[in-house]
């Protein structure tokens, strides 16, 4: 597959962000590591410690999303960067029993909580996805429960949602591209607070409902429809109340409500696009007038035309206790991990990546347009859009001079026709050269970019000045012409002095923290770097950042340092304070190495 640049950068930028990876059986890593991730994240460590792994999982998430193949070698975003080997070669220890996790959280924003019936219960959700191997062997995978894999060939066995890191569902894989689903162990907690709402309110569903029934009619003023709606949450709130208390129904209801989820969920199937839930509709309910649409838009989640509508529509005199709080149960938790899973399968869709190792284009090249994974990771595609970009080309610029690096370059790029083209044009003389012009401006043959020496007074190009500019260069280009995108980069400082190094860190925080709200996932070993966001966080505590520099928080960064053990590598978090400091000891000290070398 072949792609420009600008157009990854154009793609669906909903919001909603992967605010945790969790990483387990996969290459360095055996028991599951957890890596917060930030707006700024940083990841540190010795050679071979494990660092490149946190984003080659990445670059297997988003491969499986993309084509549901595990058994990967390389990759849809990194090409020949980035060889995993397989699933022989990249789970952990090379044992093929293991079933390699990774675990991808987001925040439940308001309309989520709403459509889970949970207002008042802020929390995260996770996916658990367990990739499972060579199944001839009649291997098991757990996550809760057991379940045995079919197919010849690696595959993902099961997803499994936590709300506010308590289980809730489990979805096995029982035949190809088809799931059942079942309540996960340790999720009585859960259930029983959603059973006793959703059974208080069906109590009280109808006395709800009468007050919105009618209105939107046309002679109900607005001071009557915002009495009525504010008399409906003060009932719905009073049911809360009695909910969190522990004073709503008792246990024999609660056993019944649970006998009757456990059967609802159970008897349909599911399947996974991409890792986004697809949920086909109860059996005999699909064809529901206004059931899907009320459960989205509807006030509450749609809670009380939901009842309604399965009520008339679905209930018979046979159907068993708590089926219909079941059922509302199941739709709603069904649209909720609907709407998270397309979220983090949104962003796993935003990720770019690029490589420890940047290309260095010849003088005068020609524009590629589309390229494969394989360039783009070598950051071929930010030297054509650099070229071609006005925009970019004058923030890059800018950051690459006086703006930041403080190097004495001014960039601009001059666009070259074939020269068979020009004959052309000048046998045709003014008709001729309008045409020259216009496809010049259109259409180059090739480009170059030029370096204007601003204190040598000379125009170079990138074939001419020293390395570490044209590895940085791509670092650069991606920051200034991505929008809120999960970019993963490998030694963003290759080849820079210290002193643009630190710099660097700026760069980061304004294409982080600013307007174009990108994600920066880091692996890194750059000292000063690092010491430049910590006096970022510093200087937003104390009131004395620098003139248009965007504040930085605590919460806005993620450090995390990667051990090797003979368990496997282990995920060190370091937490930093408001004073731009660690929460947590540096693991030998920090930086500690300069001080041996020191009389």
């Amino acid at each position: 597959m072949k792609f420009r640049l600008e157009e990854k950068a154009l793609r669906s930028n909903t919001g909603g962000v992967i605010t945790e990876l969790g990483i387990g059986n996969f290459k360095a890593f055996g028991e599951t590591q957890r890596v917060p991730i930030k707006p700024l994240t940083l990841i540190f460590g010795a050679n071979s410690s494990g660092k490149s792994s946190i984003i080659h999982a990445l670059l297997l998430a988003h491969h499986a999303m993309e084509t549901g193949e595990y058994d990967v070698r390389q990759t849809k975003l990194a090409g020949d960067m980035v060889d995993l080997g397989g699933f022989r070669n990249y789970v952990h220890g090379h044992d093929l029993s293991r079933p390699v996790t990774l675990r991808l959280e987001t925040d439940i924003d308001r309309q989520a909580k709403r459509q889970a019936l949970a207002e008042r219960l802020d929390g995260k959700i996770e996916e658990i996805l367990p990739f499972v191997k060579l199944p001839e062997f009649g291997r098991l995978s757990r996550f809760g429960d057991s379940l045995t894999l079919a197919g010849p060939e690696p595959t993902l066995a099961g997803i499994e949602v936590t709300l506010n890191g308590q289980p809730v569902l489990a979805f096995s894989r029982i035949a190809s591209g088809r799931f059942q689903a079942r309540t996960a162990a340790g999720s009585e907690r859960y259930f029983s607070v959603l059973g006793s709402w959703m059974m208080e309110v069906r109590r009280a569903y109808k006395a709800i409902h009468e007050l919105w029934a009618d209105q939107y009619d046309v002679g109900i003023s607005q001071e009557e429809r915002r009495d009525r709606e504010n008399k409906a949450k003060e009932i719905l709130g009073a049911i809360w109340q009695r909910v969190a208390s522990g004073e709503a129904s008792g246990q024999g209801g609660l056993d019944e409500f649970n006998r009757a989820f456990a059967k609802v969920i159970a008897e349909d199937e599911f399947s996974f696009e991409g890792f986004v839930l697809r949920d086909p509709g109860q059996k005999g309910l699909r064809d529901w007038p206004l059931g899907r649409e009320q459960m989205v838009e509807g006030m509450f989640g749609g809670l009380m035309g939901l009842f309604e509508e399965i009520e008339s529509f679905g209930s018979t005199p046979d159907t068993p206790p708590r089926w219909v709080e079941a059922q509302a149960a199941r739709h709603n938790l069904s649209a909720l991990v609907n709407l998270c899973t397309a979220r983090i399968a949104d962003v796993l869709g935003r990720l770019s990546y690029l490589g420890p190792l940047r290309c260095v284009p010849s003088r005068y090249a020609r524009l590629e347009g589309a390229m494969d994974a394989s360039a783009l990771a070598r950051g071929g595609g930010a030297w054509d859009e650099i070229r071609r970009n006005p925009r970019v080309l004058g923030t890059v610029s800018g950051w690459l001079g006086e703006g930041r690096l403080r190097l004495p370059y001014i960039l601009k790029s001059v666009a070259f026709l074939d020269a068979s083209k020009l004959r052309m044009a000048l046998e045709e003389r003014e008709s001729g050269a309008k045409s020259l012009v216009q496809q010049l401006a259109e259409s180059p043959d090739a480009s170059a970019l030029i370096f204007e020496d601003v204190l040598a007074g000379a125009e170079v190009t990138q074939c001419d000045i020293g390395f570490g500019v044209s590895q940085v260069l791509p670092v650069l280009v991606n920051a200034a012409a991505m929008r809120e995108r999960l970019i993963a980069i490998e030694q963003p400082e290759l080849h820079l002095h210290p002193a643009q190094q630190a710099e660097l860190g700026d760069v980061f925080i304004e294409s982080a923290l600013g307007e174009r709200r990108n994600t920066f996932v880091l692996e890194t070993h750059s000292e000063h770097l690092i010491l430049r966001v910590l006096r970022r966080v510093r200087e937003t505590t104390e009131g004395n950042l620098p003139a248009g520099a965007a504040p930085v928080r605590p919460e806005d960064v993620s450090v995390v340092f990667v051990e090797p053990t003979c368990q496997g590598s282990f995920v060190r978090q370091l937490p930093v304070t408001p004073d731009g400091d660690f929460g947590a000891p540096w693991p030998g000290g920090f930086f500690a190495e300069r001080f041996q070398d020191l009389p």
